[in-house]
């Protein structure tokens, strides 16, 4: 627009010069038409005319010239105006579907997106293989994997400890901290991990009498803990090492070694159990060793990488560090006992309203678990992302990279919700044909949709508060909210709701956990002020 501006006066100052080339011209003209007029007196009015025309429509060509130039300059100023506007549009539509943070999100969240991929249909396979054996078999190991499970995931406290302390040490650009860090807490996972494989090899008749099984489904499952007890080290030291990649920003690295755990895994189970014979102890021991080459994978990975420094491991832990691991520990334990108890609650009552009823319950369960599973990489992304941030100081990126999460979480539920609310007859197809159980599972999942796009926002939330280690509110709220469901649950009941009210009530934890969670991030005691100030 400037140089636009710049032209409008070289443009009148062209017409000037090409006016005053035609004067003497001009002159000399009317010196001779003036001396006709005196000897004509009618020429001489026709003169008077003509000349007054001329001048006239002298002025109205510099005028009209003058209109023109002025018109054609506001019409470019029009014109840049707009297209300037069109380019701030489209760098706010831009900013509102990329950001400065998309690229370090997706480093993150993709390969663990992959592994949850990855995980079931491991699983499924290896219960295709342990099927072939028989049902009793099947049970056994089914029942044999959820007393591993529940038994190791009380030690997840190790992870999320692990995660938010290497990465600020990165950060903070002190690698020998974080190879530090990771040596003392792998101690403690390896102690940690002798002790419960012990607990569990002894006390597994025990702990498989509590769920009274039948004697012969007993009698498998039994054999099968005790081997699968002997993988406890491995799974817990595992925890250890993929939280510090994650403190690295690295979830690449794990998921290679749960590849390389899964093809162990799957090609000794056809072995020990076709070609060997050793039937359920030979898919423990597949299991146990696939965990402890997933192990070594990651130990070498952690070295290879400068991760971790073999000389840390020679120095114990001091009571220091101890103290807060063991705090994280109680926490979280009273966290996943808290939401244990909602889950179970909610699935006693689905039995005590019928067989179909609780095939119903079931089948939704498992829709809303693999979902949950999809929702909980948003948790890991932030853990590593946010701690990182925080660790520099930096509140604004911590924010940044928080408020991003939470759109993507959001835009990945609605996504999720629309799959369900379209495809439910599908999904339930999976599971079953049975009419009954059709039309109840038909029933719950539009609640079950509704709280979708709201589930990933919680997960994003909880990610991010467990990254600024605030564990003891993370651990309350849960106990709040597992309790508000407890009693939900239990006065739907008497009202005789039905699967309706049971699903109202597990719906209702992630509401609550969310809201909790929003009044911790905006109060005075939030991790991103506390950073501020």
């Amino acid at each position: 627009m400037q140089s636009l501006t710049s032209q409008l006066p070289v443009s009148r100052a062209c017409l000037c010069h090409a006016t005053s080339q035609q004067i003497p011209y001009l002159t000399s003209t009317r010196a001779v038409r003036r001396a006709a007029c005196i000897q004509h007196p009618a020429r001489r009015l026709r003169a008077a005319a003509n000349w007054k025309d001329h001048d006239s429509s002298s002025q109205v060509a510099v005028s009209s010239f003058d209109q023109s130039d002025t018109a054609s300059w506001r019409e470019t100023e029009d014109t840049a105006c707009i297209v300037e506007q069109q380019v701030v549009a489209q760098t706010k539509l831009q900013q509102l579907f990329t950001t400065q943070y998309d690229q370090e999100i997706m480093a993150v969240l993709f390969p663990a997106l992959l592994a949850i991929f990855l995980d079931p249909v491991m699983m499924l396979v290896d219960t295709a293989i342990v099927g072939r054996l028989g049902t009793l078999p099947l049970a056994a190991v089914g029942l044999s994997n959820l007393l591993f499970f529940f038994c190791t995931v009380f030690f997840s406290f190790l992870l999320v400890v692990t995660t938010p302390k290497v990465a600020t040490a990165i950060a903070n650009n002190k690698a020998q901290e974080a190879s530090l860090i990771t040596a003392h807490t792998l101690i403690v996972g390896a102690m940690c991990g002798i002790l419960l494989g012990a607990v569990l090899w002894l006390g597994a008749p025990s702990l498989v009498a509590v769920l009274r099984p039948d004697a012969a489904v007993y009698a498998l499952a039994v054999p099968h803990l005790k081997m699968r007890a002997l993988a406890c080290p491995a799974a817990l030291l595992m925890f250890v090492a993929v939280g510090a990649f994650r403190g690295f920003k690295d979830t690449t690295t794990p998921l290679i070694a749960s590849a390389a755990a899964n093809a162990v895994n799957l090609s000794l189970d056809l072995f020990f159990v076709f070609v060997a014979g050793w039937g359920v102890v030979g898919a423990a021991s597949a299991a146990t060793i696939g965990q402890y080459v997933g192990l070594a994978t990651m130990l070498f990975m952690l070295c290879w990488k400068g991760v971790l420094h073999l000389s840390d491991l020679r120095t114990l832990p001091s009571p220091q560090e101890l103290k807060p691991m063991a705090q994280a520990g109680f926490g979280l334990a009273f966290c996943i006992g808290a939401v244990m108890c909602s889950v179970v609650g909610a699935t006693t009552i689905a039995t005590g309203l019928g067989a179909a009823t609780l095939a119903a319950h079931t089948v939704v369960k498992n829709i809303v678990d693999y979902a949950n599973n999809i929702f909980g990489t948003f948790s890991t992304v932030a853990q590593s992302l946010v701690a990182s941030e925080l660790g520099k100081g930096n509140a604004a990126a911590a924010q940044g990279v928080l408020i991003r999460l939470l759109q993507m979480g959001f835009a990945t539920g609605s996504l999720v919700a629309l799959g369900i609310l379209l495809l439910q007859g599908q999904l339930i197809a999976l599971f079953t044909s049975d009419t009954q159980v059709i039309a109840q599972a038909t029933a719950v999942l539009p609640l079950v949709a509704f709280a979708m796009p709201f589930a990933p926002f919680a997960t994003c939330l909880e990610g991010t508060l467990l990254g600024a280690l605030e564990i003891s509110h993370v651990a309350i709220r849960t106990i709040l909210s597992a309790a508000v469901s407890c009693s939900f649950l239990y006065w739907a009941n008497m009202q005789q709701i039905g699967l309706f009210g049971v699903w109202g009530g597990l719906v209702l934890v992630i509401f609550l956990n969310m809201l909790f969670d929003i009044w911790k991030m905006t109060s005075s005691g939030s991790p991103l002020r506390k950073v501020r100030n």
